[in-house]
């Protein structure tokens, strides 16, 4: 049981990148995609990290009217190939002992439902969400707050109750502009963020016990 007010209360996670290894598939499906659609030369305007399909959509200069059908073909993509990829270290086993011992948690995501979903069943850890929030949820999604306020109300916690764990600088802006605690765990060490309260190397680097207040049996 959690006595101390201070301890967190909830886990909110990021899905691509944090709790699976993904960037490179949706790399790959937004620039297949975008071949298959006749751009060319368009690889330099790209910054695709913790970014969305209608922000890469219009990053090169894409029709309106064509960004329903660019999004669909990228998830399309995605999806079949999801198999290819692999869990991110022992993040999923962490979520798995926070369900065990009764921590809430939530799965916070810039992408669209279909690849959420997809991801959380691939990983075996939809059931173990209490709230799922997607980029449709959102008028404005990360880096700015709403994803994570939206997350923590769902969870029925205040963002202040709660830890975010991101991959991304654009996340974890996200969740410390929320006003959570943010662990920032990006997949290159150079890859820096001043919105975090922790940047770790490793997911185990996390101290856990002093955040949530109970200890954390990892199988």
């Amino acid at each position: 049981m959690i006595i101390n007010k201070n301890f967190k209360k909830g886990v909110l996670w990021d899905i691509d990148g944090t709790l699976i290894l993904s960037e490179h598939l949706h790399d790959e499906a937004v620039i297949e995609t975008l071949n298959s659609m006749g751009f060319k030369d368009y690889e330099d305007k790209l910054d695709m990290l913790g970014s969305t399909w209608d922000r890469i959509w219009a990053s090169v200069s894409g029709a309106p009217e064509q960004l329903a059908g660019f999004e669909d073909k990228v998830a399309q993509y995605y999806i079949e190939n999801i198999k290819t990829l692999k869990r991110r270290s022992c993040a999923v086993d962490f979520v798995k002992a926070f369900n065990k011992v009764g921590i809430v948690q939530a799965a916070v995501s810039n992408s669209k439902a279909c690849i959420v979903h997809a991801n959380l069943e691939y990983l075996g850890v939809k059931d173990m969400m209490k709230a799922i929030i997607i980029r449709e949820d959102c008028k404005y999604g990360k880096p700015e707050p709403e994803p994570y306020i939206i997350g923590a109300e769902r969870v029925e916690l205040s963002p202040r109750d709660c830890v975010t764990v991101e991959d991304s600088p654009t996340g974890a802006q996200s969740g410390k502009a929320a006003g959570a605690l943010s662990v920032f765990w990006p997949e290159k060490s150079e890859i820096q963020s001043e919105y975090c309260d922790y940047k770790i190397s490793d997911i185990m680097d996390v101290p856990w016990k002093d955040i949530l207040g109970i200890d954390i049996e990892i199988a």
